[in-house]
């Protein structure tokens, strides 16, 4: 008779050998570059480079950190209750905000994209079949870019929490701007694994603020 032991550690190994299949729990990883180099701006070499998007059921958490570690941003949401929580550290102040996801995400927290147009060109992009999109900004100078996403890793709502909300599927190679700087975000790797519960927690050590206090902490960080 197999032990419940023995029936536990096979299906950890299933599910971490499985990537072919793209589970409902997993991390997606992404390259950080810009268009400045540090001599045009030496706060690049403060920037991050990097960032992560952990997902599992209903549930989606994107970590980005900079400044060698002295700056974390997390957006985590949560289908099964329609909720989205914005954490951030800097140096030992830690905070958070909860919001259902209609309301309306924080100024800072938003793209002024004028429209998004699709096409049906298919291109094969790191092993994953990706469609095109192309994102037209409300700015001044007119700003357009292309993007590219795929439905092939299974989850849900997955840009429910970021400026691409109607692309439906994983973005895979986009545009985003942090402390006024554009940078291009390109899909690195994905891979099955298994989180605990902890990952997808507020930290007791992050003090819970209103919208408006959040709003004055982040202008607070982009002052620096």
């Amino acid at each position: 008779m197999v032990s419940l032991r023995t029936l536990f550690f096979s299906l950890i190994i299933i599910v971490l050998f499985s990537s072919c299949t793209h589970d409902n729990e997993g991390v997606i990883e992404y390259n950080i570059t810009y268009d400045q180099s540090p001599d045009d701006n030496p706060l690049i070499n403060l920037m991050p480079t990097s960032m992560d998007f952990y997902f599992k059921d209903q549930k989606i958490l994107t970590q980005i950190q900079g400044w060698m570690g002295i700056f974390k941003s997390i957006q985590m949401s949560d289908l099964e209750d329609s909720t989205n929580v914005l954490m951030m550290k800097l140096l030992d102040k830690k905070y958070y905000y909860v919001r259902h996801l209609r309301d309306a995400p924080l100024a800072f927290e938003t793209l002024n994209i004028k429209n998004i147009e699709y096409s049906e060109k298919d291109t094969l992009y790191k092993g994953f079949n990706c469609k095109h999109a192309k994102v037209y900004m409300n700015d001044s100078v007119a700003t357009e870019f292309d993007l590219l996403y795929t439905d092939e890793i299974k989850i849900p709502s997955p840009n429910r929490n970021n400026p691409f909300s109607e692309i439906p599927g994983v973005l895979m190679q986009f545009r985003m701007e942090f402390k006024g700087i554009p940078l291009r975000l390109d899909f690195k790797a994905y891979r099955d694994t298994v989180f605990p519960e902890t990952t997808f927690a507020v930290p007791s050590s992050y003090k819970k603020l209103s919208r408006k206090e959040m709003s004055d902490f982040f202008n607070e960080l982009n002052a620096i």
